[in-house]
């Protein structure tokens, strides 16, 4: 977190580490500045990968990856050099089924009338194989979803499988969800109008731990709570519950065991119990900014953004630039949850700016009706190996594949809505076959050949 100047004043980064099971905070020097956008990735073991503040990647070492400049371009992300002011406005999906690539999904930001309007969502794939294990972004800015967004707000959770993913937006001035579903195959994109007309007020979302539920807070409109079916991607069992105070942003975070809700509120923090019969009369102040400032005012030391760390506290920063954080320490527990006020030392200034980060140890939902992956396996018995030659291609490539002895297939290109483009018969004499790919536009494609008997996919880039 934090920036390394503002107004030509030194003021440094700040690290979280919890590698040693405790919170450790260390002061680091580092390139990139953060605004509210804040996508950074470890590994399993807690190293990390990479991170993005919205306008670049930079490696585990604070330098640009390679083709990592440029994201999200046009006229406002040239005059935001320190990052994109966006909430949650971009996160990191592991490929499903891949080992090392990652999707980075990201929002643009636009002035229109005056008014900050993301009228996009792009994403980028990163490459931790190449640059000697630096990482590389291979592909970027390729646009998945255009219409007017909620600012930020990406929110994302496992599929019922344990192995894609669901990725939630919202439109502006609708009830209308945008549901990007993940798989090794592709992106596809559906919508559900349902719950609050939600407009273009700072907000914020949040999946439960276990991803059953999902919740929303925008100021002006309240607290959305829905039940979530991570099979078929449906929101269901709405509640709306209005905040009457006067935020003008602030954030959602479920507890670790999914069952409690804390929103931030700029000067108060509230909790809901979601095992309640009746969760709009089990809301409660559970803090009330104590009038602290830090270093000094008018620095207030007020509620922001809310984020679970892996060692189940939730960590909260503040509405403004300071050198503390608070902590919930026992967010599981309804009465002694112990909020504890600007009590983390920062070693720099942090302002506004916290991490987005999925659940990504959730697995399979057991019991559902799409728990498992049998049938994919029972696919890769049968295999048809594939190689795709160059990839990323441009106007041509060259697909080799090893059909079985005698067999004709079909190969079909599928863009990312699952739609075909391209369709070629593939007979098993031939071993390759060139394809003219100049028609189709910048993206990730998928390409399944298929005969009776036997079937193998691959990913396919286009990036001229």
């Amino acid at each position: 977190m934090g920036y390394d100047s503002w107004a030509g004043i030194p003021f440094g980064g700040t690290n979280f580490d919890f590698q040693g099971g405790n919170l450790n905070v260390n002061y680091i020097s580092r390139q990139m500045d953060f605004d509210f956008t804040n996508a950074v990735f470890c590994d399993s073991l807690g190293n990390l990968l990479f991170y993005s503040n919205g306008l670049y990647v930079s490696d585990a070492f604070g330098n640009a990856m390679p083709n990592g400049g440029g994201l999200n371009p046009g006229p406002f992300t040239t005059n935001f050099p320190k990052g994109l002011p966006l909430q949650q406005g971009n996160i990191v999906i592991p490929i499903p089924g891949e080992t090392g690539k990652y999707f980075l999904f990201h929002k643009t930001c636009s002035y229109v009338n005056n008014l900050l309007k993301p009228l996009e969502l792009l994403y980028s794939i990163i490459d931790m194989s190449l640059n000697n294990g630096l990482g590389d972004v291979v592909f970027k800015n390729s646009s998945i979803l255009q219409d007017t967004l909620v600012r930020g707000e990406l929110g994302a959770t496992k599929h019922a499988n344990g192995r894609d993913w669901w990725l939630i937006t919202h439109a502006v001035n609708s009830s209308k969800f945008y549901k990007l579903l993940i798989t090794p195959f592709s992106i596809l994109v559906s919508s559900q109008n349902y719950g609050t007309w939600r407009n273009l007020y700072p907000g914020c979302t949040d999946f439960s731990p276990d991803g059953s539920k999902f919740a929303q807070y925008n100021p002006d409109t309240g607290i959305d709570i829905f039940d979530f079916d991570r099979c078929s991607g449906l929101f269901s069992n709405y509640i709306n519950i209005p905040i009457n105070d006067s935020a003008i942003m602030g954030s959602v975070v479920f507890s670790p065991n999914s069952k409690i809700l804390y929103v931030t509120s700029i000067n108060y923090i509230y909790q809901f119990d979601l095992t309640a019969s009746n969760i709009p009369l089990s809301m409660k102040t559970v803090a009330i900014w104590d009038s602290t400032y830090s270093p000094h005012p008018p620095f207030a030391t007020t509620f922001l953004m809310g984020e679970l760390g892996p060692d189940n506290k939730v960590y909260v920063n503040c509405a403004n630039s300071t050198l503390t954080m608070h902590v919930i320490n026992y967010p599981d527990s309804l009465n002694g949850y112990d909020i504890q006020q600007h009590s983390i030392q920062l070693p720099s200034f942090n302002a506004f700016t916290i991490p987005n980060h999925p659940n990504y140890y959730l697995g399979s939902l057991p019991g559902s009706p799409c728990d498992s992956l049998t049938a994919v396996n029972e696919i890769a018995n049968n295999t048809i190996h594939i190689r795709i030659n160059p990839n990323p291609a441009q106007n041509t490539f060259y697909l080799n594949s090893e059909l079985p002895y005698d067999k004709t297939a079909i190969a079909t290109i599928y863009n990312t809505l699952g739609e075909p483009v391209i369709c070629k018969n593939l007979y098993w004499y031939f071993g390759y076959l060139q394809i003219d790919c100049s028609k189709l536009n910048n993206g990730v494609y998928i390409v399944k050949v298929e005969t009776n008997e036997y079937g193998g996919s691959a990913k396919l880039v286009i990036a001229r």
